[in-house]
């Protein structure tokens, strides 16, 4: 785990409150629904503008991008991605009916963490966050008729819990850990101690958050409200290091694991694209940024999101193209 700190922000780059611009919508056209939602539609008077280049086509709607790679040595070299597993490649695998009740019930924990948030009480906040995927995995586990749901999420968040073991105060340390060592009080068994014996703390790092990443979407059930909570965590974490010095790469590593969770979910999230891509612009991955917005952009035109493609268009020298994202960002924000 790179212990040294993510760079600080752009202050052009910035990612919405919590709501977002507006509260999660729950009625009869989205709650009881399964993960395959239609997107939000374009302005039915617009087509996808010129100023979303062709690279977006090359971003499946299911793709799940890894974490950044170390640029310059200022930032964890964690990736991010699902585990090449065939249990996991079926996206009705995952995906779980939902009652207009239970998905009531989850919403209401969602909406008032939201507002503990805006109060500026974040642990409060994930408490409520967690109150609501407790209700999502016991509802999926009475459709399915096991405990799965349940148990993934248990896993997943002691999963997490451990990965923090690695996350350790200086490069001295860092180059002295042993893998074999950290894991020896995890009860998890995502790395087995035969396996440590020649596995890096990158590289376990990698294993711990993929396989986190794999649980909280079995937990889900893959549907618009889980991809909603697993926004909100992801939303959380990221700002958690904003009460200390320094970012913390431990907590943009979990805010990347909940936001692709979330597009695991529900393809379509583009709160969670757009926040994934100011994830990756702040660390200097402005290609894997751009194509997120895109993708943001062609679920939901937001004015944030024109703004940020500009601005991640303009450090590529991408100057044309900047120029129109600007222009789209004015046209919606009149």
């Amino acid at each position: 785990f790179n212990t040294l700190l993510a760079r600080e922000a752009p202050a052009e780059l910035s990612s919405p409150d919590l709501d977002n611009g507006g509260q999660l919508l729950v009625d009869h056209r989205v709650v009881g629904m399964n993960a395959h939602l239609s997107a939000d539609p374009y302005r039915q008077d617009q087509s996808p503008s010129s100023a979303i280049g062709s690279s977006v086509a090359g971003v499946p709607s299911n793709s799940v991008l890894s974490l950044m790679d170390p640029i310059r040595g200022d930032m964890p070299s964690v990736q991010v991605e699902p585990a090449k597993d065939d249990s996991f490649t079926d996206v009705e695998t995952h995906t779980v009916p939902l009652s207009d009740v239970d998905a009531q019930q989850a919403v209401h924990h969602i909406e008032y963490g939201k507002e503990l948030s805006r109060r500026g009480a974040g642990f409060s906040a994930r408490e409520e966050f967690l109150k609501a995927l407790q209700v999502l995995t016991g509802a999926n586990d009475r459709q399915s008729g096991n405990t799965a749901h349940s148990a993934a999420l248990r896993r997943a968040m002691l999963i997490i819990e451990e990965a923090e073991d690695f996350a350790i105060g200086n490069a001295d340390q860092q180059i002295q850990m042993k893998v074999a060592d950290v894991i020896e009080s995890h009860r998890s068994g995502v790395v087995s101690q035969s396996e440590a014996v020649s596995m890096t703390i990158a590289q376990a790092i990698d294993r711990y958050f993929s396989t986190a990443q794999q649980e909280l979407d079995l937990a889900g059930g893959r549907s618009a409200v889980s991809a909603e909570v697993f926004f909100c965590l992801g939303k959380l974490h990221a700002a958690l290091p904003s009460t200390r010095k320094a970012p913390s790469p431990l907590e943009t590593a979990k805010a990347v694991v909940y936001h692709q969770a979330a597009l695991m979910s529900y393809p379509n999230h583009h709160q969670s694209a757009n926040e994934l891509g100011v994830l990756f612009a702040r660390n200097g991955r402005l290609q894997q940024a751009k194509q997120l917005f895109e993708r943001s952009l062609l679920a939901k035109a937001h004015p944030q999101t024109w703004k940020n493609l500009a601005t991640a268009h303009r450090r590529l020298g991408d100057h044309e193209f900047a120029r129109r994202a600007e222009n789209e960002h004015r046209l919606l924000a009149q």
